[in-house]
């Protein structure tokens, strides 16, 4: 911890302290009121802790690294003449949040279990706060130019803009560059790897009220020769990751003659909700396009219900997989597969006959060999 309360109730802070003789009483953890142990070694920035037997539910071991991480949050906050408390705890739900600005801060360096973090994140919910969970920079796994590998509970802390048109992000902080990280258009490749953009700004660059607009600088392009290579991957490595989905839609080409290798080139298109799905885009997608539009005639018409519907048991079978995001208010996994269905629409593949409703305009064809999917492939690139 940064923060102590001595014997008075006055709350002493490490930011700025460089006086030993100020530390030189009793200290107490603001939240459980047991006595703390004053920090000032050489070898790590000053700070208090609990003993080893301490049984607070607000304490956890904390590196040099989240440390400085919060000390320096905390000073981007009030330079800006914002209001920011350290290490605000929140008695009612038992909880204390690294930095409080206008919401609950947390900035996440360690990997911790998913239900703890829907739990910390639902009881500031409960409380009527949003929080804002800034993940550690050295978390990141760059790849790629553009390809991250993503742990699962950086999933969890996907956030969207304020802007008009509501956009995700990630967003990291490194204190020891003093840089943060904007993560965009998460495009899935596997349940771990995504396309998407970076943008760099130091906290100099970044207004504490811009945090959450992103639209000025947010693009939305993946060149078609990477996502080509994607699906070459998914074609030559098809069983490189067996799943329930893999199997079940294999089960579904076989019925057509086909191979898992062999799925249309019109399936494994990205689109602004394909984080939503777990389950990898050619599998879905391919599901869909058979299911709805390989065995109908032309002109014939469905509901995006009726495909909903039949997502959604998928998804209750454990066959389909999709993603939770606490933070995330307005989309569902839902809006990936109408994303997809406009997108059909866009290829010339089906058209909208209702606000909901979709007839068949022209049919798909599956390639019989990996020869002719590969081309097909570069067809479908080349006249989009």
């Amino acid at each position: 911890m940064l923060n102590a309360i001595n014997k008075r109730g006055e709350i002493i802070s490490m930011v700025n302290m460089n006086d030993k003789r100020q530390l030189q009483q009793e200290f107490f953890c603001p939240a459980c009121k047991e006595r703390v142990i004053v920090k000032t070694g050489s070898n790590r920035m000053w700070h208090f802790a609990h003993y080893h037997n301490s049984h607070c539910a607000s304490s956890e071991p904390e590196s040099d690294y989240h440390l400085l991480g919060k000390k320096l949050l905390y000073e981007w906050f009030t330079s800006q003449n914002q209001t920011a408390e350290l290490e605000k705890y929140f008695p009612n739900i038992k909880q204390r949040a690294d930095l409080y600005a206008n919401r609950p801060i947390e900035f996440q360096c360690s990997t911790i279990p998913d239900q703890r973090f829907f739990e910390r994140t639902k009881n500031y919910q409960k409380n009527g706060e949003k929080p804002l969970w800034i993940l550690s920079l050295n978390r990141l796994n760059r790849i790629g130019t553009n390809l991250f590998r993503l742990k699962q509970m950086d999933w969890l802390a996907l956030n969207e803009s304020m802007d008009p048109v509501s956009e995700t992000f990630l967003l990291y902080y490194c204190p020891i560059r003093d840089t943060f990280a904007y993560l965009t258009n998460l495009m899935p490749v596997s349940s771990t790897k995504v396309f998407a953009n970076i943008k760099f700004l130091t906290r100099k660059e970044l207004s504490c009220d811009n945090v959450y607009k992103i639209g000025s600088w947010l693009q939305n392009y993946i060149h078609p020769e990477h996502w080509k290579k994607v699906k070459m991957n998914w074609r030559i490595y098809p069983n490189r990751r067996k799943n329930r989905a893999s199997y079940y839609i294999h089960r579904m080409l076989l019925q057509k003659n086909r191979s898992l290798p062999l799925f249309p080139s019109e399936a494994g298109i990205p689109t602004k909700h394909s984080f939503w799905i777990e389950t990898p885009l050619y599998l879905w997608q391919t599901w869909l396009l058979i299911q709805f539009i390989l065995p109908q005639a032309k002109h014939a018409e469905f509901q995006f219900q009726d495909v909903y519907a039949q997502f959604k048991s998928l998804v209750q079978r454990r066959l389909f997989s999709v993603r939770k995001f606490p933070l995330i208010e307005n989309s569902h996994y839902s809006f990936a597969i109408m994303d997809y269905l406009h997108e059909l629409c866009q290829l010339g593949i089906l058209e909208k006959t209702g606000k909901s409703s979709f007839a068949i305009k022209k049919n798909i064809e599956l390639p019989h060999t990996l020869e002719e999917a590969m081309r097909m492939d570069d067809e479908f690139y080349q006249n989009r």
